[in-house]
């Protein structure tokens, strides 16, 4: 919702500001003399910025929005807006230098600074919306970021309405706002909080009225699909929740509107036809590899495949729709499979007709696993069908079309939630259905049939079937559900919230409601949304969507470095994002080369890490250091990853990755400060130069001991030096 409710209003701004200049000529003077004076109270704007207005309404009031701008080359800008009653609702201040690269480099004000500068700011622009929020704190923090981010939830009667936050980041050198968007509804009524059903009571209302289900997930393994079995919620969060004054199962998911004659689904499958004509990533096949792959693999031709294609009553496709492009590529998640993807169309412009089909054929066995055809839209058409004639149209349709595995699926009722209506229909235009594949009687969401039905020409306009042929995990010694509950309530968690309900009923039918009109709020006890949902079915402990253990992200704690001398640079590390796992830092122990490697990698752009949990893969720490070679960090020759790590080869990997290692390799022009020079590598006197002149490393006693092996706090130490700098 907050981000629909951001881009709705980033397409209100982009249209006011091409508005007509003859539309500001009617408008209030003095209300944008209003505006810009509020607005330079609460900002400084430089004197030689050009501003820009434009107006219009957002809600129920009206909005200035302003931008200043510099004329100069690679000039800054501000854009703000500001409602009739003088509140700021959106600004962003826009300096080139903010986005200047912030790597190997700690912030120069801290966290916590940062966050005061916010809600100094907050309270300024929109002290009564401070005095209603929440700081929603969050672990995440790296260095790689130039913006520290601050979210704050609107709280009514102690209970958090997410609906309505106020977001704010913060440059990190120089602590100017960058940004600041103020989603906040004014006139909503709230009920009271004081006569919910208790927290036991609603775990209770939620395992059966919502409730659990067993089934099978997959995930794609070095290419290779992984099938799990899993226990799930059986509604999706956002769709459903426990109503927190009955108990009751209740329907939180908006209704769509659709108005240009297309579904919200109908561009997600023009989406992915362009995908599967190869513009998506796929991997496309050279003719040459065409050949060879038919050859070897005996694909149908693409005769074939367009005779299938125009032989199938179900998709329909005429004379006048010329093929105009396919291609022959893998199926982007199912690498086994390889699939024709033809494009039809008929264009005739004299009859106001354009028309399209998309076909997608399994190149080794001729199966139609994907289709598209559009349909055109005509307001005086109304409707025919009503949903259970469309429920019927839809599965006579399977039933002839895949009779063989429409005997394996069943329909899912939760995927036909969100109806698609036309503006002014009294009925659906579109009905969407998703059947899900059974297997031993445990449903595999990730494989079924999926359809869209045009309830106005009465035909199935959309189809799209996922299959995998793999092998199913034994189902026999999963835990009880009743274990799964446990941990669902426990480290999961319910939480009572304030809830948009836009959803009218009218006796058993939902029924839209003008979007002009103000949702009911309801209280209602919904799943915590910071963990996965998901539950391993053989330990019942949560999961992530791939079924690796769930690592959740907090502050990492180290019980063993109080009163060490390094205390202080390990544990600034750890508060940027560069830690190695685990309680216990074992700052006295040599460091391995793949430790070092996890720490400075972390203070780079497209890390890999962390690499060291204790159920870490080798492809976790082969692509880490696949990542290092790229970047020259390291050569494939020095790669070692269980071996300890020597000052001048930490160095040495500390200059490359600054990119300073040609510079460094220049000899004869270096005058090494340490009395042990003889000892360095002559390779290496460049890079133990700069780093000495950098600060990155002092040396003791004069001498810079280049074959000793460093330990993690000395490694940490290393680290942190070339951030400071």
């Amino acid at each position: 919702m907050k981000r629909k409710l951001a881009v709705i209003l980033t397409i209100f701004m982009l249209v006011s500001v091409l508005a007509p200049m003859n539309s500001f000529a009617a408008a209030n003077d003095k209300g944008l003399e209003k505006a810009i004076k509020t607005a330079k109270s609460y900002f400084d704007v430089p004197e030689d910025y050009k501003l820009v207005s434009s107006y219009g309404s957002y809600g129920d009031k009206t909005v200035w929005n302003l931008s200043w701008y510099s004329e100069k080359d690679l000039g800054g800008g501000i854009d703000a807006s500001i409602d009739e009653n003088g509140t700021l609702i959106r600004y962003n201040r826009y300096k080139p230098e903010f986005y200047q690269d912030t790597q190997r480099k700690f912030p120069s004000i801290s966290k916590e600074e940062a966050r005061k500068k916010a809600e100094s700011f907050i309270k300024k622009v929109n002290p009564s919306a401070f005095s209603s929020v929440r700081y929603e704190e969050d672990n995440y923090n790296n260095l790689i970021d130039y913006a520290y981010y601050f979210n704050y939830t609107r709280v009514v009667n102690n209970v958090p309405y997410y609906s309505n936050n106020i977001s704010i980041s913060i440059h990190r050198d120089t602590g100017e706002i960058i940004d600041y968007y103020c989603n906040w509804t004014d006139g909503l009524e709230f009920p009271d909080a004081s006569k919910v059903i208790s927290i036991e009571k609603a775990q209770e209302a939620y395992g059966k009225e919502i409730g659990l289900k067993l089934m099978y997930q997959s995930a794609k393994v070095k290419d290779e699909i992984k099938v799990f079995p899993v226990y799930v919620p059986k509604y999706d969060n956002y769709s459903y929740a426990v109503d927190a004054v009955t108990g009751e199962k209740i329907n939180i998911s908006p209704i769509y509107e659709v108005y240009y004659g297309t579904s919200s689904y109908n561009m997600a499958m023009k989406e992915a036809a362009m995908m599967d004509a190869g513009s998506g990533g796929e991997i496309v096949l050279s003719p040459e590899e065409e050949k060879e792959l038919n050859e070897i693999s005996g694909l149908i031709s693409l005769e074939k495949a367009e005779k299938i294609a125009r032989d199938s009553k179900a998709i329909g496709i005429d004379k006048e729709l010329k093929l105009e492009h396919y291609s022959l590529s893998r199926d982007w998640y199912d690498r086994n499979k390889i699939l024709w993807t033809l494009n039809f169309v008929s264009n005739a412009p004299e009859k106001g007709e354009y028309r399209y089909a998309n076909v997608t054929i399994d190149a080794r066995t001729g199966e139609i696993v994907r289709f598209y055809v559009s349909a055109p839209y005509n307001a005086e058409e109304k409707p025919k069908d009503d949903e259970a004639a469309a429920k019927a149209a839809v599965e006579k349709f399977l039933k002839e079309f895949k009779p063989d595995k429409f005997e394996q699926v069943e329909l899912d009722e939760n995927y036909n939630d969100n109806i698609i209506i036309m503006e002014g229909d009294e009925k659906p235009r579109y009905y969407w259905f998703h059947f899900s594949r059974q297997v031993d009687g445990i449903p595999f969401q990730n494989n079924g049939f999926s359809v869209n039905y045009d309830a106005v020409y009465q035909k199935v306009t959309e189809f799209s079937m996922d299959w995998y042929d793999v092998e199913f995990p034994s189902i026999e010694n999963v835990v009880p559900v009743d274990k799964v509950y446990e941990v669902l309530f426990d480290q999961v968690g319910l939480e009572l919230q304030y809830k948009d309900v836009y959803n009218k009923v009218k006796g058993e039918e939902y029924v839209r409601v003008s979007g002009k009109e103000k949702p009911e709020i309801k209280l209602v006890y919904m799943l915590k949304s910071n963990k996965p949902h998901i539950f391993d079915a053989y330990t019942g402990n949560i999961v992530s969507y791939d079924g690796t253990p769930y690592k959740e992200n907090k502050p990492v704690e180290y019980t063993d470095i109080g009163g060490h001398f390094a205390e202080k640079q390990i544990k600034t590390l750890a508060e940027y994002g560069v830690y190695l796992e685990g309680k216990e830092f074992k700052p006295g122990e040599q460091i391995k080369q793949k430790e070092f490697f996890t720490l400075l990698t972390r203070t780079m752009p497209y890390y890999y890490g962390p690499i060291l949990y204790a159920d870490s893969s080798q492809e976790e720490i082969d692509n880490m250091y696949s990542y290092l070679i790229r970047e020259k960090i390291i050569t494939a020759d020095e790669k070692n990853p269980e071996a300890a790590v020597s000052r001048e080869d930490a160095v040495k990997y500390i200059i490359r990755s600054l990119k300073y290692n040609e510079v460094a390799e220049i000899k004869g022009i270096y005058n090494c400060p340490f009395d042990d020079e003889a000892e360095i590598n002559p390779d290496l006197v460049g890079y133990v130069t700069i780093a000495y002149g950098l600060k990155i490393v002092n040396g003791s006693g004069g001498k810079f001991m280049p074959k000793k092996t460093l330990t993690r706090a000395e490694a940490a130490i290393m680290i942190y030096n070339y951030l400071q700098k």
